[in-house]
């Protein structure tokens, strides 16, 4: 039986880490086309939503750009005759003045015409949740197609920052993080690991926040001691500040 080493951080920065910081998986910017996609044997279907004024629309293919389609109507593209694996798709409007706008949402297609011969499949449904009591964004997610994965590694990276690294190597389908700050966004994707080494693409990226109180210190308790003095010495009496289980003597009061 071999034994499955984690994902070394070669690949990591070498390969992945360089493909994603093309792929920014995040949301439509207001005013920006929305992009859907479908794959059809070798050949990826793609369609947006119209923007008013435009002269026609930019695709982008890993983070380059492949195509142009003219007109503000004309919101389909085929992309065709492509190898298997997995690609990321995006658009943008340009306006009357020649000018690109937002980018499009990022769409995830895997082209797989069988010629792969198997392999771990991207992970999916991925989940992330922040807690509201405590330090922890829980993320879950299900096995992708193909062969059973024997890990999984967890990598993160700040909200809306490129810098993502390998944070855990798992071989369940879920992980708590308890390494969040306070109010911090994360962005979350998971990668599936095969008996021999190898990865599957990277999964969808999500993003948490976990959001909680943070109890203030003790509040400090007065409190009046015991002792031998008399009446007519009452106001002598004495008092001891306690706090964080100490007490200190602050004074008399009185002569």
């Amino acid at each position: 039986m071999s034994t499955v080493s984690p994902p070394s951080m070669i690949w990591v920065s070498s390969v992945l880490l360089p493909r994603l910081k093309r792929l920014w998986l995040g949301q439509p910017a207001s005013g920006a086309p929305v992009l859907n996609g479908q794959v059809s044997g070798s050949d990826v279907l793609l369609s947006w939503t119209q923007v008013p004024g435009s002269l026609g629309y930019q695709i982008y293919r890993d983070g380059l750009p492949i195509d142009g389609v003219p007109g503000e109507a004309n919101t389909a593209y085929v992309d065709q005759s492509l190898a298997d694996g997995t690609y990321a798709y995006a658009v943008s409007a340009i306006d009357s003045g020649g000018q690109e706008g937002d980018l499009s949402n990022i769409v995830l297609l895997t082209v797989d015409t069988g010629g792969g011969g198997g392999g771990v499949g991207i992970p999916q449904n991925v989940t992330a949740v922040g807690s509201t009591t405590q330090a922890l964004i829980s993320l879950s997610w299900t096995q992708g197609p193909g062969d059973t994965p024997v890990g999984y590694l967890v990598v993160r990276s700040l909200g809306g920052v490129f810098d993502f690294q390998p944070i855990a190597n798992v071989t369940t389908t879920n992980y708590d993080d308890t390494t969040v700050g306070n109010g911090v966004a994360y962005d979350y994707f998971i990668v599936a690991q095969d008996d021999v080494g190898g990865f599957s693409d990277p999964s969808d990226t999500v993003t948490a926040t976990a959001t909680f109180t943070v109890a203030p210190p003790a509040a400090p308790v007065y409190y009046r001691t015991d002792h031998s003095r008399s009446a007519a010495d009452d106001l002598g009496e004495h008092y001891r500040y306690l706090r964080s289980g100490r007490s200190w003597r602050i004074g008399f009061i009185g002569t």
